[in-house]
Formats: structure tokens, C-alpha cells, sequence
């Protein structure tokens, strides 16, 4: 929850089709604190570079929870979805409790049966040649009544015909330097790749990232 008091909407510049939005939610319609956002992964850290797409969602969670003027001690339901492989450690972009962070197997569908057991609504996943997912009836219908729509995104890269862009505040640097030292399954090499990477990222002031948002099916043809 740490976000929660060190980060606003507007320090997020999130563009549909070259249109600033106010923040996230403005990409949902009926945006609410009970959405809830998937992100897919192939390799453990590859959500670090979706992290400004997922940290201005989860800064729109906490907007929801600001206007009630109450205290709160919540966090808001997103899941990251590891295939074949364990998640960083993303606590640190609010994936948690870390049994929000889960591990499954190689075929479409025991992806989308995990994505549907959690209700997910929005769907990230990361960029491939799409293929025809193979799934059981009962599993398809489950994720096309639910699922509103899915953002591909090529980690660290341009994504073809992207329509969203979320330019990176410098304050979730330090966020993602902290993911990078608390992961475990990484050696020395890695880390520092993986901060050579970042520093690249931002050398020109704050890393951009892009997403191409597609239907539900698409999405899942991606996994």
C-alpha cells in the first residue's frame, strides 16, 4: 500500500489514440474499485516492463479509495499470471499478497481456467505470433462474458499499431530497483542486465511504454 500515499493519477501520462486521459480509469468504462486487472508473463521479469500500465491501474484503485475520505488497509485485486515460470517479486507494485502471484502451466487452458478463477477483467499479455487458443467450451464462455478487453504489450519495445501509451514516472524508478534486489531466482548478471536495461529505458528522462488494446478473444489467443 505504500503507492498509495506516494503516487497520484496525474503523475501518470496515459494516451489513448494520442489523447492524454485524466488516469487509467478513463480507459475502462464503469471503471470501479472491483475491476480486476491479469497480467500475463513468460518470463519472471517481464512485468517490469509493464510496470507504468499496472502502477496507474493500481493508483486508480486507491483514487476510488481517496474519495470515500475513510482510512483503508486495502489492496486492490490484481493477479499476475507466471507461464511456466515463477513471478518476480512484485510486491512492490502492490501484487499482493504474493498468493496473488501465481505459477501456471504451458497450455491455453490452464491459463484461462487460473485467470477465471480470480474474475480478471483486464487482461495483459505479452506480445507473440497469436495462435487459435485451444480451450475447453465452459472455459472460453467463462472468460468472454467477464473479460472487457486485453492490452498486448512487447516488453521493453514498440508494439505494432499500439493505441496506448503510459509514460513511466521517475518516482516508480526506485520501485522497480527494489524488485530487482528482493528476486531471488536472479544472480548478479541478471540484476545488473536487467538495470542496464532500465537505465536505457530512461535515459532520455522516463520510459515509455505501448500497448495495442484488442477483444477479448484476441487476447486469448496471445496465451
Amino acid at each position: 500500500m505504500h503507492s498509495s500515499t506516494e503516487l497520484t493519477s496525474d503523475r501518470f501520462q496515459v494516451t489513448c489514440n494520442g489523447q492524454r486521459l485524466a488516469s487509467f480509469a478513463d480507459l475502462t468504462p464503469g471503471f470501479s474499485a472491483q475491476e480486476r486487472l491479469g497480467i500475463v508473463i513468460r518470463e519472471p521479469m517481464q512485468a517490469m516492463w509493464a510496470s507504468g500500465l499496472i502502477m496507474s491501474a493500481v493508483t486508480a484503485f486507491y483514487d476510488i479509495q481517496r474519495q470515500s475520505g475513510e482510512d483503508y488497509f486495502i489492496y486492490p485485486d490484481y493477479f499476475m499470471f507466471g507461464i511456466n515460470c515463477v513471478p518476480g517479486n512484485y510486491g512492490m507494485l502492490d501484487i499482493w499478497p504474493d498468493h496473488k502471484r501465481i505459477t501456471v502451466g504451458g497450455t491455453a487452458e490452464e491459463c484461462v481456467r487460473a485467470i477465471n478463477d480470480r474474475g480478471v477483467t483486464i487482461l495483459l499479455v505479452p506480445d507473440m505470433p497469436p495462435r487459435a487458443a485451444e480451450l475447453e467450451r465452459q472455459t472460453r464462455s467463462s472468460a468472454l462474458q467477464r473479460l472487457k478487453f486485453g492490452l498486448v504489450y512487447r516488453p521493453g519495445e514498440l508494439v505494432v499499431e499500439s493505441d496506448i501509451q503510459v509514460t513511466c514516472p521517475p518516482a516508480l524508478e526506485p520501485y522497480l530497483a527494489e524488485i530487482i534486489n528482493d528476486t531471488p531466482a536472479l544472480d548478479a548478471a541478471a540484476r545488473e542486465a536487467l538495470r542496464g536495461r532500465r537505465h536505457a529505458a530512461t535515459a532520455a528522462g522516463a520510459a515509455v511504454e505501448y500497448y495495442r488494446r484488442v477483444s477479448p478473444a484476441t487476447a486469448l489467443n496471445y496465451l
